[in-house]
């Protein structure tokens, strides 16, 4: 990238560019030293990891966030726990949804909501 820089500039942006890859190689280690501990330590990353768009950090955080899926009678109620589709209400006359749930923090539901894939 710094090749295609006057002298003046790669002068300039010489010690950014260099932080700039410095940074680079520690997130490549960070992300597979992420993925050897999901292949490690959490299988379930794996069948996540099958839906479109789904990575190992969202399936990770999906998992560790849920804690322990086997609290929720169906699979949909684990998604509402968490923020990616809001909850249903049906009365039987008409059909409300809730709020996103209540979690830590509020940028949760937000978050949670924009990694989720669309169907």
């Amino acid at each position: 990238m710094g090749e295609k820089l006057s002298p003046q500039l790669q002068v300039a942006l010489s010690p950014l560019l260099s932080a700039l890859e410095t940074i680079t190689a520690r997130i490549r280690e960070y992300d597979a030293q992420i993925e050897e501990l999901a292949e490690k330590s959490y299988p379930d990353v794996a069948l996540l990891k099958q839906v479109k768009g789904v990575g190992t950090l969202i399936a990770l955080t999906y998992i560790l966030t849920l804690e322990n899926p086997r609290r929720f009678r169906k699979s949909r109620d684990a998604d509402c726990s968490v923020g990616l589709q809001p909850g249903r209400r049906n009365s039987g006359q008409s059909k409300m949804e809730q709020e996103c749930a209540q979690t830590d923090s509020s940028a949760d539901c937000t978050e949670n909501t924009q990694c989720a894939p669309s169907a």
